[in-house]
């Protein structure tokens, strides 16, 4: 018995835009949500902020708000004069329910939210810069046109308008086909080799611990980057640029896909790495019941 389906599209792109894999309608429109933070991150090093690779994972990680997540924001913001009452994010609460618990009797504060290390990492870009700090997250910011500019380069569509990401920060539009040519480009571009290896170096760093992202990551060696709403970003060193798109917003649904499609086109080199994702189990009275399964 199939007890639900999830309907979605992908795509993969090799280093010359030459097509991998293509299912479902890779057109349709979506928002690109946090996928885009790898390139938002890029236009804070293009500011001249100097970070370290693990504060370049940070900025552009959706974290779980593990100890390790907060001191570096919060090193990154003392860094610059500023401290997390500069940042527009709301205050939390943390991604995943370990971090809630252990974060439930600690003071309400934006360094918990997912996206704080994005904001830290433009707050950063704005002293450097001697842009107004108050109005980071305005469209019309200079750090904001840029990522615009950035992310229409990179896509190769319109991004715009923005419309507003659940942390604040403006998010832009496009869809499956621009977010596997952005994430090409991730790959093979020089120009993002600092993000490229700081993400694959510290994946849990640009997410958490225990996150199906990073599984995706270290089985690749590469890059997977979670959006919202079932939006997923990998790449892959020297291969491809992926995105999946789980129509019905199933984060799960969109892991499973990636997952199995990084396993069709050989790119793993241990295949058990990815076997609990592929065939994620579902649980029912402390044992196994059934099974996701990525279809065809």
């Amino acid at each position: 018995l199939v007890e639900a389906t999830h309907h979605g599209a992908a795509m993969a792109l090799g280093p010359r835009g030459e097509v991998l894999f293509s299912i479902g309608d890779v057109e349709r429109p979506l928002f690109y949500r946090s996928a885009i933070k790898p390139f938002q991150a890029t236009i804070v090093l293009e500011s001249g902020v100097e970070l370290t690779d693990e504060e370049v994972a940070v900025a552009a990680s959706s974290h779980v708000a593990e100890p390790v997540h907060m001191e570096i924001v919060h090193s990154m913001l003392a860094r610059v004069g500023l401290d997390s009452s500069f940042l527009r994010c709301p205050p939390g609460p943390a991604l995943v329910e370990s971090s809630r618990l252990r974060l439930q009797d600690a003071k309400p504060d934006p360094v918990h939210h997912m996206c704080s290390g994005k904001h830290a990492a433009m707050l950063m870009a704005c002293v450097e810069r001697g842009w107004p700090v108050e109005t980071y997250l305005d469209p019309d910011h200079p750090g904001q046109l840029a990522i615009l500019d950035l992310v229409e380069e990179v896509t190769g569509e319109r991004a715009g308008p923005p419309g507003i990401d659940g942390c604040g920060y403006p998010t832009l539009r496009g869809s499956v086909q621009g977010m596997a040519s952005a994430f090409a480009r991730l790959m093979f571009d020089d120009r993002f080799t600092r993000v490229r290896v700081a993400m694959t170096r510290f994946p849990a760093l640009a997410s958490g611990t225990r996150r199906s992202e990073v599984a995706i990551a270290r089985a690749i060696d590469g890059v997977c980057k979670t959006g919202a709403a079932g939006l997923l970003g990998v790449g892959a060193p020297g291969r491809f640029g992926l995105a999946v798109r789980s129509f019905d917003g199933s984060d799960m649904a969109a892991a499973v896909a990636a997952a199995e499609i990084c396993f069709r086109l050989g790119v793993v080199a241990v295949p058990e790495r990815l076997d609990n994702l592929r065939h994620r189990p579902l649980m029912g009275g402390g044992a196994v019941a059934g099974q996701w399964k990525a279809l065809p």
